[in-house]
């Protein structure tokens, strides 16, 4: 017998490959004449990015630029920064993926060393890890309905994400940092940070428009040998081409600033009192939709033996998505000799969310970096590593959760207590969206065998069963092959999972 099948797919982005690399980074240079001689070296970091990733056919190619960032003190105790950037081109072999992907990186500075060989002369080793990941569009094919009446079915409605479309943009982002007057002109960029934060996400047919905005900090020594600190805010507003998406889609957005240059412009008064600052800025969006599916989970044939295949479905159910700003406030104990901050900010290593008795939960560590200056005007450097934890918003779920978020330090203010400590209130920004992942048993063929057919004729028109509180009434309506509706119409249930001990009366077919 041929059936009449109704067909249905699920559509979900599938992992196909995830792997991290790491890369050595050794290097020696030379400070340029402007820099003066190193009294003693404070700090080395790499700051890595991924300015352009390719996938082709077997191979991924990943252009990285890693900064090399120098703090240290200078012979008259000073404190002096040197950056120099380093150029890297890597081939990672993917093996052979046919479907177009959705590529994901995370880069991380394994470790940074670096030395004075002499007064001018720098000599670094680091390393750096790439973490490369490609997931495809994967489609699943299930049954959501058979058109026969001799066959009963089980089926399950369930609400659930489906990718509908993904893209990638780097946005050219520029503006002018003019001091305010108050500030002293630039005498040496000390240090800087420079950071994209998502702000909002409007999707219309095909498109979306973000916004978000570039916080640039830097601190600097002044012509009158002054340390400053100056931060700017450049807004941006991007239409980005986005197939699949309309205005009811739900995005995961991922910004990252890969690439800063910093130019110092003179005025007409000679003075250094302008800041030029381009950015490259790369966005990575994941358009969803809500999909509601009718899911075919189990059944059989009352008049003959079935032939049924089964799979299973791995999909996502949206919980929430999160766009929130939340302060954490801490302290640090320092020395006693310490007379003033020059600067302090934060950075998040590690983060991680769960759910705890309904409340969203963020964990994490953040680095804290403090620039600070003693009684005799010498400039030191300090560095610590803190837990913190944060609830974040009410959610109706259980701890099996996917959190695809990003988290942000947007700002950070801090006074020298009164002891010897720094109180800091650290601002971050976290964006995302939260699921949870569900697995389904799905059937995805019904056939039957006409040739063995079910012996109904010696089967009684009604029989009596006592039934036992939280059984299956699709349980029972197997074990004597009959119609679920028929026993749930019988004996006039409303739930398919009995909630008290029961005499069912149990009907044929």
């Amino acid at each position: 017998m041929e059936l009449e099948t109704v067909n249905n797919t699920l559509k979900t982005l599938k992992k196909v490959y995830e792997k991290k690399s790491e890369y050595p980074i050794d290097c020696e240079f030379t400070l340029p004449d402007y820099c003066p001689d190193i009294e003693r070296i404070l700090k080395c970091n790499i700051f890595a990015k991924v300015t352009n990733l390719s996938v082709l056919s077997d191979t991924a190619q990943a252009e990285i630029n890693a900064e090399i960032k120098v703090l240290y003190i200078s012979k008259d105790n000073k404190l002096f920064g040197y950056e120099m950037a380093q150029n890297l081109s890597k081939s990672i072999n993917i093996g052979e993926i046919e479907k177009e992907t959705f590529s994901n990186c995370v880069i991380k500075t394994e470790y940074a060393n670096c030395r004075a060989v002499n007064n001018r002369k720098i000599d670094v080793h680091g390393s750096i890890g790439l973490t490369l990941s490609l997931k495809i569009e994967d489609e699943n094919d299930f049954i959501s309905n058979i058109g026969e009446q001799s066959i009963v079915l089980k089926n399950k409605d369930i609400k659930v994400l489906e990718p509908v479309g993904f893209a990638k943009k780097q946005i050219n982002v520029a503006d002018d940092i003019i001091l305010p007057s108050s500030n002293g002109s630039i005498s040496n960029i000390i240090n800087y940070e420079v950071k994209s934060v998502f702000e909002e996400c409007k999707t219309i047919a095909d498109k979306a428009i973000v916004k978000l905005n570039v916080l640039t900090e830097i601190l600097y020594l002044s012509s009158d040998l002054r340390y400053e600190t100056i931060k700017h805010i450049i807004p941006v507003n991007q239409v980005v081409d986005l197939l699949g998406a309309d205005e009811n889609a739900i995005c995961s957005i991922k910004t990252d600033v890969s690439n800063i240059t910093l130019k110092v412009i003179t005025d007409s008064n000679g003075e250094m009192r302008t800041i030029n600052a381009e950015a490259k800025v790369d966005l990575s969006l994941v358009a969803y939709k809500l999909s509601d599916l009718n899911i075919v989970t189990d059944g059989y044939c009352v008049k003959y033996e079935s032939v049924i295949e089964k799979q299973k479905l791995n999909c996502e159910q949206f919980v929430e998505s999160v766009n929130e700003t939340f302060n954490i406030s801490e302290s640090i104990e320092i020395s006693s000799d310490i007379a003033d901050i020059i600067n302090l900010n934060c950075v998040p290593l590690t983060y991680s969310c769960k759910c705890e008795n309904n409340n969203l939960i963020l964990n994490g560590d953040i680095a804290v970096f403090a620039f600070l200056e003693d009684e005799n005007s010498s400039s030191k450097y300090y560095e610590k590593v803190l837990p913190f934890s944060k609830s974040i918003s009410k959610i109706s779920c259980d701890d099996n959760l996917n959190c695809d978020l990003n988290l942000t330090v947007t700002d950070c203010v801090f006074n020298k207590n009164s002891g010897s400590k720094i109180d800091f209130k650290c601002e971050m920004k976290l964006n995302g969206i939260v699921t949870k992942p569900v697995e389904i048993e799905a059937i995805s063929s019904f056939e039957i065998d006409e040739e063995k057919e079910k012996n109904a004729d010696n089967a009684p028109s009604l029989v009596a069963y006592f039934a036992q509180k939280g059984e299956d009434v699709w349980d029972i309506a197997l074990k004597y092959n009959t119609s679920l509706d028929k026993i749930k119409e019988t004996n006039n249930l409303k739930s398919e999972v009995l909630t008290e001990d029961i005499m069912l009366l149990i009907p044929s077919i």
